[in-house]
């Protein structure tokens, strides 16, 4: 952005915005009497929502800032949970303000707070006003959502990862992020902090898709056999990305730096670590993060020592949706695919103990478990599975008459 995007407040703010009817020190502090910019700015406060939006939004937006405390893009309460989950339960002193130091250089910049999603770009993405001031309800996907969601998310929603398609709901809908995220899950409604997945306010495909909602009837019977059990983006999600052995250092001058192996583009299918009565699927897709065991090293050795208490292949929700991909044009696509699944082979010799609790079973191939058919193959190959394994048989047709009448 030029300077003058990033800082002159636009006369639009001032005329049409009712927060422009607020004097600037009501906010921002500093003297509105002083008459040189030094003195105007003496004790200026650059961003009056963060941490604590309650004095500068409060009096209007209470029930709103009231749960700042739960907001997740303010408090990063999940990701805090997760690298306490893996530290050493001994590091202490100055080891443990070592951590502390890296993580707040490091991993703790990513925030936002009410400023930086409804009037100004996030500090991460260098700050600057988007509308000279005015107050946007609903921020814009680009920049604020991008600014921080970008590298995985961003690029995967608008399909600039090479090879993949943009997602169909923004390739074919031009949805915005806030089509499905509703403001409710932003600011941490009726939400816990332990992990977004477990909000009630969380994004939900059956919002807009019925159970049973397709378009023929292959479909409706492939979404009523697999419901509970297969995560909608295990069927409809392609490959997205993954991140790993990231290590954080710092150059000559003391800036943050990190580095990690380049990134790759896959789709890998698991267990589900956690299942719950809201969600209950046994496979789901992961996606692997970047921690190693020796991550923080540059600040302070065995930092992680119980590394092994989380998985680094993680439940993900890819934003590659497509209606048809290659793993769900026909049953055995799925089935008798490997690839598609995280196998232990699939995960490096020092994280298989750490994802025991997310690595598939060993798939048995769909030629073996109907070998009890003569012309297996013929079968298989002429067959369509519903047509024995339909949503409505408590179990599996055996009967040749079925069809052989």
């Amino acid at each position: 952005m030029e300077p003058q995007d990033q800082f002159l407040v636009s006369t639009d703010f001032l005329e049409r915005d009712v927060h422009g009817t607020i004097a600037c020190t009501t906010c921002h502090g500093g003297d509105l009497t002083a008459t040189s910019k030094e003195g105007a700015h003496r004790d200026i406060i650059r961003d009056p929502t963060y941490p604590d939006p309650s004095q500068s939004c409060g009096p209007c937006h209470r029930d709103i800032t009231a749960l700042n405390g739960k907001n997740v893009h303010v408090t990063l309460e999940p990701f805090k949970r997760k690298v306490a989950r893996r530290c050493n339960p001994e590091l202490s002193g100055s080891a443990a303000g070592k951590l502390e130091d890296a993580l707040e250089a490091h991993c703790m910049t990513c925030h936002s707070s009410c400023g930086q999603c409804h009037v100004s770009r996030p500090d991460t993405a260098g700050g600057g006003l988007t509308q000279g001031h005015r107050f946007m309800g609903t921020p814009p996907d680009d920049p604020n959502c991008i600014s921080c969601h970008g590298t995985r998310v961003g690029d995967e929603y608008r399909g600039r990862n090479e090879g993949i398609p943009g997602d169909v709901h923004y390739r074919s809908r031009g949805m915005t992020c806030n089509a499905c995220h509703h403001g409710d899950e932003m600011h941490g409604a009726g939400q816990g902090t332990t992990d977004r997945y477990g909000t009630e306010t969380r994004a939900r495909c059956d919002e807009c898709h019925a159970a049973d909602g397709a378009k023929t009837m292959h479909e409706a019977a492939s979404h009523r056999i697999h419901r509970d059990r297969v995560s909608c983006q295990a069927c409809h999600a392609l490959p997205y990305k993954h991140c790993s052995n990231c290590h954080l250092t710092q150059d000559s001058a003391g800036t943050p730096l990190f580095e990690a192996d380049p990134p790759s583009l896959n789709i890998k299918i698991g267990l589900n670590p956690a299942p719950t009565e809201d969600r209950p699927d046994r496979y789901v897709t992961l996606r692997h993060v970047p921690v190693t065991p020796h991550t923080f090293d540059f600040y302070t050795a065995s930092a992680l020592t119980g590394f092994d208490r989380a998985p680094t292949w993680k439940p993900a929700t890819p934003h590659t949706i497509q209606r048809k991909t290659p793993q769900n044009r026909r049953c055995t696509a799925c089935h008798d695919n490997e690839a598609l699944f995280l196998t232990e082979k699939d995960v490096a010799v020092d994280e298989r103990r750490a994802n025991r609790p997310v690595i598939a079973p060993p798939l048995t191939r769909t030629a073996s478990l109907h070998d009890w058919l003569p012309e297996t193959a013929l079968h298989l190959e002429r067959i369509d599975c519903i047509d024995c394994h339909g949503p409505s048989a408590a179990s599996p047709v055996k009967n040749c008459d079925h069809c052989h009448n």
